[in-house]
């Protein structure tokens, strides 16, 4: 949807949107069809590298098929492991596809990301912009009458917080908010499920919906941080295994209504810090002026 909207305001009227399932199965047609004329924009997200190797594989696909065609990688997470002997040889089999591309242009969306780019893949054109999601407009606004607390926590590969702390972190909780309902949700869907384009406006507006009736919001997913950064919720956000979290908090730490913690057991003391009964109002010009290096290349096309 950010994206969609994205594009779509610098310039971009006409997207043809293929889902990751699609291509999957039309690959070999697609590339065999689309014009070299086309652009191909490939999502954002957090799964460049080898954290989620079938997405990496993919994006490899991609650019293999699709070689003679300009290609634009939205804000990504760029994750690889380069202290094993298996870590290393699968990232130089991403390297070599990366930099034989000769229209190839990332986005990352945070520092860390960018540096290692910078050091390891220094022949792809790569620039850092804040993750494309902060950029989305939406009519779903929190209110004086917001309750409840908000528990948006991880349960795949990426979560680095133990159980033992998210019980330290719920009984802090409830000892400060007697009598608050708790309620749990996650950005992804039960059991996987899919949800296709054409309900993806209704489950995001209900996702954020939810988010804009807590009270507060303590998660450790990075979009946890984001929607409760576009509906004005305060929220305590927590690290994942590959730090994002924390590179892309950067963005948005002069929001006082947003805070990233460290320690669990500094959860509390930075609670008692925070307004968490005011009415906030995301300000888009904090993150817009940032955008510019993505706005800059959309304009060349």
């Amino acid at each position: 949807m950010a994206e969609k909207q994205f594009v779509q305001s610098n310039g971009i009227k006409r997207v043809a949107e293929i889902t990751a399932a699609e291509y999957d199965k039309y690959s070999k047609w697609l590339a065999k069809y689309t014009p070299k004329s086309r652009i191909i924009l490939v999502p954002g997200g957090g799964f460049l590298g080898c954290l989620w190797p079938k997405e990496e594989y993919r994006v490899r696909d991609i650019l293999k098929k699709f070689s003679r065609n300009r290609i634009i990688v939205f804000p990504q997470t760029v994750t690889f492991d380069l202290g094993s002997k298996d870590g290393r040889k699968f990232f130089e089999e991403s390297k070599k596809i990366y930099e034989a591309h000769p229209n190839l242009t990332i986005f990352v969306r945070e520092a860390k990301s960018y540096l290692f780019m910078q050091e390891y893949m220094p022949k792809v054109n790569c620039y850092m912009v804040p993750d494309i999601v902060t950029e989305l407009k939406t009519d779903v606004t929190g209110s004086a009458a917001r309750s409840g607390i908000l528990f948006c926590m991880r349960s795949d590969l990426e979560k680095a917080l133990p159980e033992s702390d998210v019980r330290l972190i719920m009984e802090c909780v409830k000892t400060r908010f007697k009598g608050e309902s708790v309620e749990f949700t996650d950005m992804a869907t039960k059991g996987g499920r899919v949800i296709p384009p054409q309900e993806r406006d209704e489950e995001v507006t209900k996702k954020l919906k939810q988010f804009a009736a807590s009270r507060l919001v303590v998660t450790d997913r990075l979009h946890g941080m984001i929607f409760s950064t576009l509906v004005g919720t305060p929220c305590i956000a927590f690290n994942n295994s590959n730090g994002k979290v924390r590179m892309v908090y950067e963005w948005v730490k002069e929001l006082p209504y947003i805070r990233f913690v460290d320690k669990p057991e500094d959860f509390d003391s930075v609670l008692k810090e925070m307004d968490i009964d005011r009415t906030y109002i995301y300000d888009y010009h904090l993150v817009d002026n940032q955008f510019q290096p993505l706005k800059d290349v959309l304009k060349e096309l």
